[in-house]
């Protein structure tokens, strides 16, 4: 991965790939970051149910105002409808971004960029 600064400029990112995490039916915190830290994160969510041989992709926009998280999210999915929901919330400080299976069994696997505040 190469990235081109020119001048002054200040980059305040950083990119991370989560283990695979197996998910059931029940709801499941995907990840969480200190809202003193980050205002906003970008997620690639790769989720696979190789039972029911169905895909998911999804990515989430979110952002925060220390208060409230507003997200915004597009899926594709393989079957009829899909594999896993998402949500938000704030508690304790830190943003939590949750998922929810439709099915047992679901592999997901996350990417993530958080952009400082």
């Amino acid at each position: 991965r190469y990235i081109a600064v020119v001048g002054t400029t200040t980059l305040d990112f950083s990119i991370v790939d989560t283990a695979n995490v197996i998910v059931g039916t029940s709801n499941v915190i995907i990840d969480n970051f200190a809202t003193s830290l980050y205002r906003s994160a970008k997620y690639i969510i790769s989720v696979s149910n190789s039972g029911l041989t169905q895909y998911q992709t999804t990515e989430i926009l979110l952002v925060h105002d220390g208060t409230t998280p507003y997200q915004q999210e597009t899926s594709v999915f393989s079957g009829a409808s899909a594999l896993m929901t998402f949500s938000a919330t704030i508690t304790g400080g830190n943003v939590l971004l949750q998922g929810t299976g439709a099915n047992t069994g679901n592999s997901v696997k996350v990417r993530k960029v958080y952009i400082t505040v």
